[in-house]
């Protein structure tokens, strides 16, 4: 039994969905830094000395290899550039806007890896409107987080990674 930070409600059965309210970057501001920023539930927006920061919240999905299709999913935050939150905003209702070409993003949410996955390349791929876009991680970054997208973990492995998170271990 767990219980989710969204709804509040227990919950039976393993979580498949972690992740941060905020990115990293929101949570290391100052107060008076976050006083003059936005956050919502999908997109931030932070000055940091003389420059305003983009993040976009999304999910990066890795397949659970042994139960038929199910995901994974890790909530996460990924640096925009002005350009591309400017045309996401620009499209956030339309339903065509799943034809966008990918935005180049890094990653801004810490997630329980060896090394730290701050920092890391990724791409931003458009969903239909009232669905979070789905972040891939760059191909070309030599990291556990890029294997375990493109290979997949077991149903062990989210046991552990729920042990660990809900445990707080």
């Amino acid at each position: 039994m767990w219980t989710c930070a969204t709804c509040g409600d227990s919950h039976d059965g393993m979580a498949t969905v972690f992740g941060s309210r905020a990115p990293y970057s929101w949570e290391q501001a100052t107060d008076g830094e976050r006083a003059v920023g936005e956050l919502n539930a999908d997109v931030c927006a932070l000055t940091l000395g003389e420059a305003t920061h983009f993040f976009v919240r999304g999910h990066l999905e890795i397949p659970i290899t042994d139960r038929g299709g199910e995901t994974f999913i890790w909530s996460v935050w990924c640096s925009q550039s002005r350009e591309s939150m400017t045309l996401a905003a620009q499209h956030w209702e339309d339903p065509d806007r799943v034809a966008l070409r990918p935005t180049f993003g890094w990653l801004d949410t810490a997630l329980p890896y060896d090394p730290t996955t701050l920092g890391l390349p990724t791409h931003v791929h458009t969903s239909p409107p009232g669905m979070v876009p789905r972040i891939v991680v760059d191909p070309s970054a030599d990291h556990p987080l890029v294997r375990d997208q493109q290979n997949g973990l077991t149903w062990h492995g989210v046991a552990e990674l729920n042990r660990r998170l809900l445990k707080g271990e």
